[in-house]
């Protein structure tokens, strides 16, 4: 992302009531140079903001979204970071509170509303929890074909990745011009999508299948079970742990049988990221389908479906 200050001059003025309006738990997601805590700083003593007037929650995950670069930054002298909608991709970043005037600073770095744009977004954390946030993206008339990035903003934004210690593989390959390989290629499947069900014999670009558990409580919704997360460190759900070939694929079918539309409470079920455990201790990131509302379901207390299997 960029701070475009020549080019800010030119855009349309801030609705300070926007960002006054701004609901007091509305959480800021960053995912490029606002990493960076040095750059932040530089930047809000140059402009005389407070730098304090965000604060770091905790690392998450954009889902269905990958890095870009698409945008010329006058200030940074080249590319400058946006992200793009991508099924199965995740973009890393960190989630941060605001506070005082700390979306007015970061409109007035951003170039809001003229360059980039307010959006909110779904973040996804690895206990299969979600937030709702907001992340600036570059507005669709800024957006061009790859524009190359300085080697100086790269490395700002390998560096802020490395600080909160996030991967850099798909920021690398977004800085290349590069298509990055999924950065999530498992799913953890406790339910019909099983090996030994229906549904998991005809789904499609499994590459590999093995037993696998994950913290959490299953319930008992007669025909199909559904999993939701749970603070018990001694509650686990098993099942299989499979590989995607292309995960961009068996997700949009996956997607469509379990009824995971969007992030509201009208889902059936949301995809969402957990850490997956195999027989041998190692745990991996995996995509999970959380049911969104047990409604008195009973309790599957052996955390395994079909019961007594």
């Amino acid at each position: 992302m960029s701070d475009d200050a020549l080019s800010f001059a030119r855009a349309p003025k801030l609705n300070h009531d926007d960002w006054k309006n701004m609901n007091d738990d509305e959480l800021y997601f960053a995912y490029g140079s606002n990493l960076n805590q040095d750059d932040w700083r530089n930047w809000c003593e140059k402009k005389r903001e407070d730098p304090d007037s965000i604060s770091a929650e905790r690392s998450g995950w954009l889902v269905d979204h990958r890095p870009i670069y698409h945008y010329k930054s006058t200030s940074r002298g080249g590319g400058a970071l946006d992200v793009t909608s991508a099924l199965g991709q995740v973009t890393p970043g960190v989630l941060f509170r605001v506070r005082g005037n700390g979306w007015c600073a970061l409109d007035r770095k951003e170039g809001h509303p003229g360059y980039y744009a307010r959006k909110k977004v779904t973040i996804l954390l690895e206990d299969g929890a979600w937030q709702t946030a907001v992340t600036y993206c570059v507005v669709s008339e800024r957006r061009q074909g790859f524009t190359v990035p300085t080697p100086e903003y790269t490395e700002i934004v390998r560096q802020g990745l490395e600080q909160w210690e996030l991967p850099t593989a798909e920021h690398d390959c977004a800085a290349r011009n590069e298509p990055p390989a999924p950065m999530v290629r498992h799913l953890f499947v406790y339910g019909l999508l099983q090996s030994g069900q229906s549904l998991g014999q005809s789904l499609g670009g499994i590459a590999d299948r093995q037993p696998a558990w994950i913290r959490g409580r299953l319930f008992d919704l007669g025909a199909y079970p559904g999993w939701q997360p749970a603070n018990d460190a001694k509650a686990a759900v098993h099942g299989e742990l499979l590989v995607l070939a292309d995960p961009a694929a068996t997700l949009t079918e996956t997607d469509r049988i379990e009824g995971c539309a969007d992030y509201t409470d009208h889902a059936l079920y949301h995809r969402v990221l957990v850490r997956a455990n195999m027989e041998d201790g190692e745990g991996v990131l995996a995509w999970c389908y959380r049911l969104v509302k047990p409604e008195g379901a009973p309790l599957i207390p052996a955390g395994l479906w079909p019961p007594g299997r």
